[in-house]
């Protein structure tokens, strides 16, 4: 009865295991023990390497170890070096190591994303390098990475024990400079083809400023010498203070004015009122406007036909040497010559104030359509009043002992105001000092307003200018019987007068 007997109804053996809740900060990581080496290494060609590292340029996800052969080449290498936790919440399996590039020289292959590898607990080295030992279970770890692009980066590792997924380490950063691979290659890729263009372009460069120069120099010597030869000449009437030149004017070649047998006149846009003609405007102008300043003039810019002969622009250029003499209200008022760079090729251009409504027989003959004045007939009170302005432009220039020669409707200019002013001076000369001028040589001249005495020798005189009380006294044969353009406007201004206190 003393025997032992087993008892049927017992449990078979069975090992029963507890694990304790985790401790979530057991699992993280120490950030003062994490340090990041970015070195260059050289890999010899035909070299046997086993590189146990994570390539930036790919988001592969697991541990490679290979043996690759390379050519001689410097690649950037980052060493991450870390202790693993003392006292982990069970087991450590592996580590995550994510990172990205956030600025770079490279700004195409910057990664916005956060690229992550996982690295295996390493077993056996319970030393660390970065103090004395440590009682507890500390292992040091560490991973490669190579081939990373010029820039700077951000990383974070994680713990995963048994108890799972650990807490990411705070962000920190490493840069790899271009003193890297990257800079060896283009180095060698690039900056060196890209300095021989350099110095190519700079040759090149030099030579095109050489011939430029060159050319330039013979061109300005070729001005001058058509200046001295063909320029000065023309202009041996006119001061340098009346020239004008393109940055003073603006005008529209594209919508001439009127064509004539001398040119074209276009209009224009004057800008800056250097010349004493523009200054003289301005000033009326500025005081007929209440003091408002005046920064740009609208004015009529006369040039020659192109091919014209220098005798020819002579001729045009003695128009401007008596117009800059004239200060009356019924002469045409010159405001300079425009002078281009080259004088041979562009002739200058008499610039002048605009009369906008163009010369009194056009403009009469526009008038001939009109129902208040039919048969082409004006209001005397502005036939008189017309008479009158030209009688007193002619008694001005008759006192100038100038004789126009070319007086005509055709060349008398009307404004907006229907003011009518005397202009064409191309054949004008000052008597100087003599009561005649005899025509010598060969000219176009205007048959059918010329005197008879001009007509039969070529004879002017002031008189030949007054060629019926009033009209039968200008077409007297005999030149000393003809009135005076004085005379004429001393007979014009009474009636001129009374036509205005008479007028509704």
């Amino acid at each position: 009865m003393n025997e032992s007997v087993p008892v049927p109804w017992c449990s078979a053996p069975a090992l029963v295991l507890q694990r304790t809740k985790a401790i979530a900060e057991k699992d993280t990581l120490d950030i003062s023990f994490i340090n990041v080496t970015v070195s260059d290494v050289s890999v010899a060609a035909n070299q046997k390497t086993v590189d146990t590292h994570y390539d930036l340029r790919s988001t592969q996800e697991s541990y490679s170890s290979s043996s690759t052969t390379h050519p001689p080449l410097v690649s950037s290498q980052v060493e991450f070096e870390w202790l693993s936790p003392p006292h982990p919440n069970g087991a450590v399996l592996f580590y995550w190591l994510r990172y990205r590039r956030v600025a770079g020289t490279f700004t195409g292959q910057l990664l916005s994303e956060w690229s992550t590898v996982c690295y295996p607990e390493r077993k056996g080295n319970s030393s660390s390098p970065f103090g004395p030992n440590n009682p507890a279970l500390v292992r040091q770890q560490f991973i490669q990475l190579r081939n990373l692009w010029p820039g700077v980066y951000e990383f974070q590792l994680m713990t995963v024990s048994l108890a799972g997924n650990g807490s990411w380490t705070p962000i920190r950063t490493f840069e790899i400079l271009e003193s890297s691979k990257w800079a060896t290659f283009f180095k060698e890729r690039i900056f060196v083809p890209l300095a021989l263009c350099l110095v190519l372009l700079l040759v090149t460069g030099s030579a095109a400023i050489w011939v430029t120069h060159r050319s330039l120099r013979r061109r300005l010597t070729r001005n001058t010498s058509i200046r001295s030869e063909f320029h000065e000449p023309l202009l041996s009437g006119l001061p340098r203070e009346w020239e004008l030149t393109s940055k003073d004017v603006y005008w529209d070649t594209a919508h001439p004015l009127g064509e004539g047998s001398f040119g074209t006149v276009y209009s224009g846009i004057l800008q800056n009122f250097n010349t004493p003609g523009a200054r003289q405007v301005l000033q009326k102008l500025t005081v007929s406007s209440g003091m408002r300043p005046v920064k740009r003039l609208a004015v009529a810019i006369k040039t020659t036909k192109s091919g014209s002969s220098p005798c020819e622009i002579r001729e045009f250029m003695n128009e401007a040497a008596f117009m800059k003499n004239f200060t009356n209200d019924h002469i045409v008022q010159m405001l300079g010559i425009l002078v281009h760079q080259s004088s041979h090729e562009k002739p200058p251009a008499l610039v002048m104030e605009l009369m906008s409504l163009g010369d009194l027989a056009t403009f009469l003959r526009q008038r001939l359509s009109d129902e208040d004045y039919a048969q082409g007939s004006v209001k005397p009170s502005l036939a008189v009043n017309w008479a009158t302005q030209i009688a007193g432009g002619m008694a001005y220039l008759s006192s100038l002992q100038l004789i126009h020669r070319d007086l005509a409707a055709r060349n008398c200019l009307v404004n907006d105001a229907l003011t009518v002013k005397i202009a064409d001076f191309g054949l004008a000369r000052f008597l100087d000092g003599n009561q005649y001028y005899r025509k010598r040589g060969r000219a176009r001249l205007p048959i059918r307003w010329m005197s008879p005495e001009a007509l039969a020798s070529a004879y002017f005189t002031i008189q030949s200018d007054v060629c019926q009380t009033l009209m039968l006294h200008c077409w007297s044969f005999e030149p000393s019987s003809r009135i005076t353009f004085s005379e004429i406007l001393s007979s014009l201004e009474p009636l001129r007068t009374r036509m205005i206190h008479t007028s509704p």
